[in-house]
């Protein structure tokens, strides 16, 4: 906040919630405790997201802040260097188009190396860049993510039910409103959810605890697990 920073250790039954999280999202920590100068989420610790940070459109971004935004990759310019001449100060740059059609520059500062591993027609996330004179700058801080379209798929849950007590079914609507069912077998399920259990417990009663982890929430699943691949 603005009085500092503190590290935040956490259970693992939190980090699927920090995946779907964004830099800047404002979230509300109960019933932590300080150890050694972090700040722990016990069993009984709750984390909640309060305000989400906003995505910035590329036709309108500000000057000399940080922002959250995605889009297409429409061209890679590629390397240079601030210091040519003993090229020094490597950075990567490439072209971010949004589904308008506008573009901006974008300049990977930290990490440069990372601009060969993206495709042009990528969809890439950006967290906390910072935008100067129109290039949005990539640093250490960032959090720069692609979105794959190429075998996986990704939607909030709508909800959840068992098919033979051999197979959850699951419909999700992505951020465009179009619906999809996932049909995942029991075992990649229990594999999915991180979920431990006794081989005598019905796959009902895994729905029934799991389900409010998932109802509502935003997951990412494996193209094979589409209804209408099997």
């Amino acid at each position: 906040d603005e009085t500092g920073f503190i590290s935040l250790k956490l259970w693992e039954k939190y980090l699927r919630l920090f995946e779907q999280l964004k830099l800047g999202d404002l979230i509300k920590v109960s019933s932590a405790y300080t150890r050694n100068g972090e700040l722990s989420i016990g069993y009984k610790g709750k984390i909640s997201l309060i305000t989400p940070s906003p995505f910035v459109k590329v036709d309108e971004l500000p000057d000399k802040e940080y922002v959250n935004l995605r889009g297409y990759i429409e061209s890679k310019i590629g390397y240079g260097y601030y210091e040519p001449e003993r090229k020094a100060k490597k950075y990567f740059d490439f072209i971010l188009k949004s589904e308008n059609g506008k573009n901006a520059k974008c300049r990977i500062e930290f990490g440069p190396t990372r601009g060969d591993k993206i495709n042009i027609n990528d969809e890439i996330i950006l967290e906390h860049a910072y935008v100067k004179n129109g290039i949005i700058r990539i640093f250490s801080t960032t959090r720069m993510r692609k979105k794959s379209s190429n075998g996986l798929i990704e939607g909030k849950v709508e909800n959840v039910k068992t098919e033979n007590n051999k197979n959850i079914i699951i419909n999700i609507t992505d951020e465009n409103g179009n619906k999809s069912t996932i049909n995942i077998p029991k075992k990649e399920f229990y594999e999915f959810m991180h979920i431990s259990v006794n081989e005598d417990i019905t796959l009902e009663t895994i729905i029934k605890l799991s389900e409010q982890k998932m109802i509502g929430k935003v997951f990412v699943f494996k193209k094979e697990y589409l209804e209408n691949n099997k």
